[in-house]
C-alpha cells in the first residue's frame, strides 16, 4: 500500500506540475 501510496503521489505531483505550467502558460 506504502508503494502504491507513493507512486500515485509521484504520478499526481507530475500532474499538478504540469497543470500548473499550463496554467502559467494561459495567463495573458
Amino acid at each position: 500500500m506504502s508503494a502504491f501510496g507513493l507512486k500515485v503521489d509521484k504520478s499526481s505531483g507530475r500532474a499538478l506540475k504540469k497543470s500548473k505550467k499550463i496554467n502559467r502558460e494561459q495567463l495573458p
